[in-house]
């Protein structure tokens, strides 16, 4: 087992949050996850339970939180810096594979730090088939953790009552196009649609306003967004297909949640990479561009599929949870990593 310790410069009470856990090399600064989008955490959890090495080291850190702290000059963002410059001493400085996972958007951004830090691999929920490697990094699509529904539970066929839904928000300035837009001009035309208009991301206040800025969260914040929650869960339930446009990244949270819920995906993007199986995804979902033309056809298709074949796209998106859920993230990076010499 390779021991990972604080630096003596380092207070004391950090100590117990920088990790040893090995089997496989990890170097682990187990502290400032962002939540509940814990795709970060979720995914050391995994590789934290190899018993075997398999011929790389793996570095885990709260990159989301130290990307958007770096905006806001948070205290968090200093101390992962700081994590990060001990931990670099402590690198073996023989060639050797190294990876990480990255949730944020704008993980891409901060390539040079990957690239410091040794990163052979870097395995990012957002990546797009048009960059496969940065910065001499290869560069492997990684899913996203379903937040509000981390465990599959499946739904029936007697439980849809709806074709498809769509519970969200749609903010032009940064949203990567304009087909969220559209959806909700359907709300009122599409009686077999599930639609729901959102102000916001729903971890906007849990990430931003908690995590960053500080802020604590009063009795109706939290009463409103479970009232929220339920409402989206049980959408994504009673729903054939859940509709899956990009935001303001090319990967979606809720791609997840629904395969979790006993929802067919219909993924509206124009490039994301999905890890896993291909012809698993194929079987389990429509995929789309993320525009009008690609909506209205993704739409048109789901109308045509019989009760029958329906039923048969859960089991394959049963099938492809068990790989892209939680519980595959560990042999998502090992199965990967194991391609390469170095």
């Amino acid at each position: 087992m390779n021991k990972l310790v604080a630096k003596p410069d380092e207070p004391k009470n950090r100590k117990k949050q920088l990790l040893a856990e090995s089997g496989i090399g990890i170097h682990a600064y187990n502290n400032y996850w962002q939540k509940p989008a814990a795709t970060e955490e979720a995914a050391f959890r995994a590789i934290s339970k190899s018993e075997s090495n398999h011929g790389f080291d793996y570095l885990a850190f709260a990159w989301a939180t130290l990307i958007d702290g770096v905006a806001n000059r948070t205290r968090s963002a200093r101390e992962i810096l700081s994590a990060l410059g001990n931990t670099k001493r402590d690198l073996t400085r023989e060639p050797k594979k190294r990876c990480t996972v990255a949730q944020h958007i704008r993980a891409d951004e901060f390539i040079e730090i990957f690239a410091t830090m040794g990163v052979t691999d870097l395995f990012w929920s957002h990546a797009t088939t048009s960059v496969t490697e940065m910065n001499g990094i290869r560069v492997h699509p990684f899913p996203l953790f379903p937040a509000q529904a981390p465990d599959f539970v499946g739904s029936s066929a007697p439980e849809k009552r709806y074709l498809a839904n769509f519970v969200g928000a749609y903010n032009p300035k940064i949203y990567l196009s304009n087909v969220r837009k559209v959806i909700f001009e359907d709300a009122r035309t599409e009686p077999d649609l599930r639609i729901v208009k959102r102000g916001q991301w729903h971890f906007d206040r849990a990430v931003y306003h908690e995590q960053v800025q500080g802020r604590t969260p009063s009795h109706a914040e939290l009463s409103k967004e479970d009232t929220e929650k339920q409402e989206y869960l049980q959408a994504i339930r009673s729903s054939w297909f859940t509709l899956c446009p990009t935001g303001s990244g090319p990967n979606s949270i809720r791609l997840f949640e629904c395969l979790a819920l006993g929802s067919i995906p219909i993924i509206l993007t124009k490039d994301l990479r999905l890890p896993g199986d291909q012809s698993l995804w194929q079987r389990a979902a429509i995929i789309e561009e993320d525009s009008e033309q690609g909506y209205r056809q993704a739409l048109d298709c789901a109308k045509q599929i019989t009760v029958d074949d329906r039923i048969a796209m859960l089991k394959a998106g049963k099938d492809l949870y068990s790989v892209v859920g939680p519980a595959g993230y560990k042999n998502i990076i090992v199965e990967q990593m194991s391609l390469y010499e170095r």
